[in-house]
């Protein structure tokens, strides 16, 4: 998503303070937004049960989008995110949501249309 233009800010504990990317690394969504940046999509890659407090994290520095990644669930969260006024989507990747919505799929030799998140049986 950085090389389609995106600026990505990174939040993690365990590197934070480092440089990743050519970008500094928060500990949290707080301290992303008291160092001036700005966040819109707050995109999760972490187990269900660990998104709660990011989901209200996300709700607290004024985030328009809740963002679980392929594979993520939790319909608590959702819930309580869109009565927030987040948008929220789960189980997808964002990367080949874009793709599929702006043509980039090309990329990598599939430009079929479809994006699927599961395996195909052979016939």
């Amino acid at each position: 998503m950085q090389a389609e233009g995106y600026d990505i800010i990174l939040v993690n504990p365990q590197y934070a303070g480092q440089l990743l990317l050519g970008k500094r690394v928060y500990a949290s969504l707080t301290e992303a937004i008291e160092a001036g940046e700005q966040i819109e999509i707050v995109d999760v890659f972490r187990k269900a049960e660990d998104v709660p407090p990011i989901a209200e994290e996300a709700v607290n520095i004024g985030a328009k989008v809740l963002w679980l990644q392929l594979g993520i669930r939790n319909d608590d969260v959702g819930k309580k995110t869109m009565e927030a006024g987040l948008t929220f989507v789960q189980d997808r990747c964002i990367k080949m949501e874009h793709a599929r919505f702006f043509g980039g799929l090309h990329m990598v030799g599939l430009n079929t249309g479809v994006v699927l998140s599961k395996k195909l049986e052979r016939r």
